[in-house]
């Protein structure tokens, strides 16, 4: 497993932390906006268009969200690489593209300044979750490892000072990118590594659904299996973190999971639990 940091990933979901959105995605955040709006010296405007337009077309814009920016070494290079992803349209771009990538080009040389001075006063905490992690995924290094087997990828973590809760993940290639919260007030360092194994789950929960969607019901679905897998998951291989896990989420919330799932649904989860 690979833990690393990266500043255009950070750029992006700092950009998603000023948009509304009006789905599961949704990772606004008036706290984080009224903080970082201080330490750079500048508002982070996003036109409502811009916002109201990604909203009404989610399902073919959402690819923003899980692009390799960690790969990339100039904002330019991030605008090429979202213009690149074929399955936007003439009015895609007009209506959101450009105007997003505007809004990167514009912030970019502010926000890359402010990344790097708290990624030096932040690094003390960032090797610590790194160690954190690391000690608990032995821990579970069954679970891991049967995730390479499932998937034949390996794991890149990318703790991102941007994405103030919830996590990323998608397949590219050979890896496996999951997105995650730095440590704060509202995220724990096991609420982040237990939201690693969730992001991890979906690539092994997932495939028991033939697609999933925000605007038919399917995504709320895929999240109930993850959800009630990786209780199951904890009880078998670390109790401690399992009543931690139900802290977090609530007993009521797992057992709606359970509720929500037919008995032939969790028996094919259950398949899953190797």
């Amino acid at each position: 497993m690979e833990i690393v940091r990266s500043v255009y990933t950070d750029l992006i979901f700092h950009i998603f932390a000023h948009m509304k959105v009006d789905n599961a995605s949704d990772i606004y955040d008036e706290a984080y906006i009224a903080s970082v709006e201080k330490e750079l010296g500048r508002k982070t405007v996003i036109p409502e268009s811009v916002t109201a337009y990604y909203c009404a077309n989610f399902e073919r814009l959402a690819f923003v969200n899980f692009l390799p920016y960690f790969m990339v070494k100039s904002v330019d290079e991030v605008c090429f690489m979202i213009r690149q992803v074929g399955m936007t349209t003439e009015e895609d771009v007009a209506k959101f593209i450009d105007p997003f990538c505007d809004v990167i080009k514009e912030l970019s040389a502010d926000y890359v300044d402010y990344w790097e001075r708290k990624a030096k006063k932040r690094q003390a905490s960032f090797e610590e979750l790194k160690s954190y992690v690391n000690e608990q995924a032995s821990v579970m290094s069954r679970f891991f490892e049967n995730l390479h087997g499932m998937t034949n990828t390996k794991l890149m973590v990318i703790i991102s000072e941007g994405l103030r809760c919830n996590g990323r993940a998608t397949i590219m290639g050979d890896t496996c990118i999951v997105t995650l919260p730095m440590p704060s007030e509202q995220y724990s360092m096991p609420q982040i590594f237990m939201q690693l194994v969730h992001e991890c789950t979906h690539m092994i929960t997932d495939t028991l659904l033939a697609s999933i969607r925000m605007d038919d019901g399917s995504h709320d679905v895929a999240e109930y299996q993850v959800m009630l897998f990786d209780l199951w998951l904890f009880e078998r291989d670390d109790s401690k973190l399992r009543d931690e896990y139900v802290k977090w989420l609530s007993q009521e919330t797992l057992d709606e999971c359970d509720q929500k799932l037919s008995e032939e649904q969790k028996k094919k989860l259950r398949a899953l639990l190797f």
